[in-house]
């Protein structure tokens, strides 16, 4: 995306949150540790001299000839084996082509490079720290290693004579360095960097490796690796180097330096997030359990007293009737039909009951679980926040002056969520195409192609290679639009707190995707809120009136590029599909690649286009200088996203959502397009009545009664309606080349915006249009897609006697005019002899038209591409195409 603006958060690459200090203090403090080390070892360099029982039978082994594991042995191995997994984790996880924003000394490193040095750093240091505490122990204890008399050899001494005596005084005869090392037993060494190194392992490969493919391998190497420091640790004891409480002291040690460098804070967070979800979890199914226990209870206490009371009055009832058989009968059976009333009426009350019941849990545990997750994010954030300032001190000591980076651009991320406020810049400035996050969105797509268990896996593998906080925001809500929940199945034991389970939820209606984003936007450490209001969502039409909580909705404000901007996930949210099935201006039309479709409109939305199809709840979060009402928001145009896409807008501030017609009947929508987008758009339109699917008026389709034209860069749609009463206006657009165009093949049009058409009073009786082709009238269509420029009439409205010459002029090649005369009443064929055309050699294209009556006709044109050459060489004949029509009214007088 180049340099970033000015006024854009530019976030360094995204490191693990753990207590690794920060990653470049990792091999400039291993190498101050065995610096303090060595120094150390100096000064203590002689052990502890301790005395010993003279019968004492744990230090009479002989010496060993040779050691299980060696000192090389267990230093290459527990030292080399972690590196080497930590490289070939981070190059999986990572690969090789996507660069960091960090610059050391001119050079970009790769990111599993930076990750590489972040881990083994860090376990370097760890490992420093733990050689240093089990030397120093060695040292300050001094205790004998089980062949310490054998190595020592001591003169003089008796200990037959001796027997249960402490000798301190005692002179060794053996080799001094066999001595010394019999000096250090406590605590194993062997068995601190082997337990120390596994650990690590274990712990690592817990957090980093989330392949699918097998779900015993991590388990197996986790296995192998207490297995082989296990199999250390035993072998001290039986080569008679230690003692059993020198080995499990140095395996506690090792054990408790692995956990500690390796603590990942974010994980153990989201660990306690998910303890805190089930507890939270648990307490729901105990209160619906508790609140269904007791409303069954009360039902059955109910059930029995009616029916005591039921019963009571029929054994009265059958005592008075006792001596006649067959009034007694008909007692019995009115009772049988009254038990069953009352058992059916009690069940209808009971599942109401219950029904109300869960819908008031329902409500209180979306309450609770919202307070949670709201809870939960500000405590991730707060995480964050504390560990980035040491991440951006780290990496401050290696950025470049010349690397494009500077104070006025480098602002810092804020740590507390700022209040709402308009943006200062638009979505444009911040970006003006989609293509520029290419490489962002492919992250995104491939990452979703697995199933990922934990939220902060999910997140580090989404936002690990970006270098901004839009490239952040922009990978989670691709990750979230590219799932297909139509199509994905569900392990139904997911668990609910996790990313697929969320998906999960999101399908079967229970969670929602405004919730997933911001839980994953705390752990990418981006400030995030659910804004809760009204949206012109599924089933409004305009006009209806936000009264109850039919179109309730909610969303997301995400702080990025220096301001609080809008997303909405839910409505960005589309599937895979085909190219040419949205043709784009430019795009060949018979493309059958499939590519992954979103709607990138819902993706930091500008507010002025948000508030058309959302009004929060709270003022303030319509990030507007000038909020609307409630009333306001009712009567904006209800449009929708392509609207925006196509860089529509409304010329006319009296364009409402409900257009009122005027006495003749007649209402204009206008709509003005970009001036880029004059050359490729095209409109059509439906009509229909308000309040039922009806799109015919007296066997005529309502279409006929709306003349849609072009002028300029304004588009109109002038509607007389035939009758009282309201209508439905709804208007579609695509963008297409006129190569696509001239192709004759159908193409798919999209709503853009709907009006409702209200006509209260009608005093002009309107005749439909003649049944020309649907579309545009006038020759603004010819010019734009065809080069065919008109010479006599400009206009879409013609006045003419009994005889009309129409003209123009190819601007290209096109051949095989052909022109159809209608008139409502009159069948088309009847007309077609009214009607001829010429082309002259000066590629003058002349229609001449002779009316047997008077009155209003339609005149449509037909061409094609002279050869029907398209531009991949093909010779395909195209069909005619519709170019254009007028709306002519003939009489003498004209």
């Amino acid at each position: 995306m180049g340099q970033p603006q000015a006024g854009v958060q530019v976030s360094l690459p995204y490191v693990t949150v753990n207590t690794r200090w920060f990653a470049g203090c990792g091999f400039g403090s291993s190498v101050t540790v065995s610096l303090v080390l060595l120094l150390l070892l100096y000064v203590f360099d002689e052990p502890v001299h301790r005395g010993f029982f003279c019968d004492d039978e744990s230090i009479r082994y002989p010496v060993p000839k040779y050691q299980t594991v060696s000192d090389v042995t267990v230093g290459v191995v527990a030292v080399g084996v972690p590196i080497i997994v930590v490289v070939i984790m981070e190059i999986v996880q990572s690969g090789f082509v996507h660069p960091t924003s960090l610059v050391l000394f001119g050079w970009t490193p790769h990111l599993w490079m930076v990750q590489c040095y972040a881990h083994i750093g860090v376990f370097l240091f760890g490992g420093g720290m733990q050689l240093l505490t089990v030397e120093a122990a060695k040292r300050l204890v001094g205790r004998l290693r089980p062949h310490f008399l054998a190595a020592c050899l001591p003169v003089a001494l008796d200990c037959t004579a001796a027997g249960h005596k402490y000798i301190t005084s005692y002179t060794c005869s053996g080799n001094p360095d066999l001595i010394k090392d019999a000096r250090l037993s406590f605590p194993s060494g062997h068995s601190s960097l082997s337990f120390y190194a596994a650990t690590f392992i274990i712990m690592y490969l817990q957090i980093r490796m989330t392949w699918e493919g097998s779900k015993l391998l991590k388990h197996l190497l986790q296995f192998l690796a207490v297995m082989a420091a296990w199999a250390t640790a035993l072998s001290r004891v039986s080569d008679y180097m230690h003692h059993w409480s020198d080995v499990l002291s140095g395996i506690v040690i090792g054990t408790l330096f692995g956990i500690l460098t390796d603590k990942d804070e974010q994980t153990q967070l989201e660990m306690k997030h998910r303890k805190e979800e089930d507890d939270l979890y648990r307490k729901f199914a105990r209160q619906r359990e508790e609140e269904d226990k007791r409303m069954r209870e009360e039902f059955r206490d109910e059930w029995e007293k009616e029916l005591e009371r039921l019963t009571s009055r029929f054994e009265r009832e059958l005592q008075t009737k006792k001596k006649r058989p067959d009034e007694q009968k008909v007692l019995t059976l009115r009772h049988q039909q009254e038990r069953e009333d009352l058992e059916k009426n009690m069940t209808l009350r009971r599942d109401k009951k219950k029904e109300s019941l869960t819908r008031k849990l329902l409500e209180h545990e979306r309450a609770a679980t919202a307070a949670l997750v709201e809870k939960q994010s500000r405590e991730m954030l707060d995480l964050i926040n504390e560990k980035r300032s040491e991440y951006m001190m780290a990496e401050s000591l290696y950025l470049d002056d010349g690397d494009g980076y500077t104070e006025d651009v480098l602002l810092p991320y804020p740590s507390q969520a700022p209040i709402p406020a308009p943006p200062a810049l638009s979505k444009f400035e911040v970006y003006n195409d989609p293509v520029e996050f290419a490489d962002i969105d492919q992250i995104a797509i491939s990452v979703a192609q697995e199933d990922q268990k934990t939220f902060t896996d999910l997140v580090r593998q989404l936002v690990g290679r970006c270098g901004s906080d839009i490239e952040k925001a922009r990978t989670i809500f691709r990750w979230i639009t590219v799932k297909n929940l139509n199509t994905m199945q569900f392990d139904e034991n997911l668990r609910g707190d996790t990313p697929m389970g969320l998906l999960r939820g999101i399908k079967h209606g229970t969670e929602s995707y405004h919730v997933l984003f911001k839980r994953l936007c705390s752990y990418a450490g981006l400030h995030c809120v659910v804004i809760k209001g009204y949206s012109k969502s599924a089933g409004y039409q305009p006009g209806v009136r936000f009264e109850d909580n039919r179109f309730r909705n909610s969303w997301n404000a995400v702080y990025v590029a220096g301001a609080w901007r809008f997303v909405q996930c839910n409505w960005g949210a589309r599937h895979l599909v085909n190219a040419k099935e949205v043709p784009k201006a430019g795009s060949k039309g018979k493309s059958d690649s499939l590519r992954y479709e979103y709607d990138d409109h819902y993706f930091l939305t500008d507010p002025r286009e948000f508030i058309y199809e959302f009004f929060p709840l709270q003022s303030e979060w319509q990030l507007l200088k000038n909020p609307i009402t409630l009333q306001d928001f009712e009567e904006l145009p209800f449009v929708r996203s392509l609207f925006f896409r196509y860089g529509l807008y409304f010329p006319d501030s009296n364009t409402k959502a409900v257009m009122f017609t005027d006495s003749t009947g007649a209402a204009t929508v206008r709509i003005a397009m970009p001036a880029h987008m004059q050359s490729s758009l095209i409109f059509h339109y439906n009509l229909k009545f308000y309040d039922s699917d009806g799109d015919g008026f007296d066997g005529v389709s309502l279409k006929r009664f709306v003349m849609q034209s072009v002028v300029g860069n304004i588009v109109a749609f002038r509607v007389h309606a035939p009758c009282s009463g309201a209508f439905l206006l709804d208007i579609f657009a695509n963008a297409v080349t006129p190569k696509e165009y001239l192709t004759g093949e159908p193409m798919k049009f999209k709503s853009v915006c709907k009006f409702k058409i209200a006509c209260e009073d009608l005093q002009t009786v309107m005749v439909p249009l003649p049944d020309c082709a649907s579309g545009e009238w006038g020759p603004t269509k010819a010019t734009r897609l065809f080069g065919l420029v008109p010479i006599t009439h400009q206009d879409a409205l013609v006045f003419a006697g009994r005889e009309l010459e129409l003209q123009f002029r190819m601007s290209r090649p096109l051949t095989d005019f052909m022109a159809t005369l209608h008139k409502n009443g009159v069948e088309e064929k009847r007309l077609s002899k009214f009607v001829s055309h010429s082309v002259s050699d000066d590629d003058v294209v002349t229609f001449v038209i002779s009316f047997p009556e008077e009155g209003q006709y339609g005149l449509d044109i037909y061409t094609r591409e002279l050869g029907g050459s398209q531009s991949d060489g093909s010779s395909e004949k195209h069909l005619l195409t519709h170019c254009c029509k007028y709306l002519i009214n003939s009489s003498k007088r004209n």
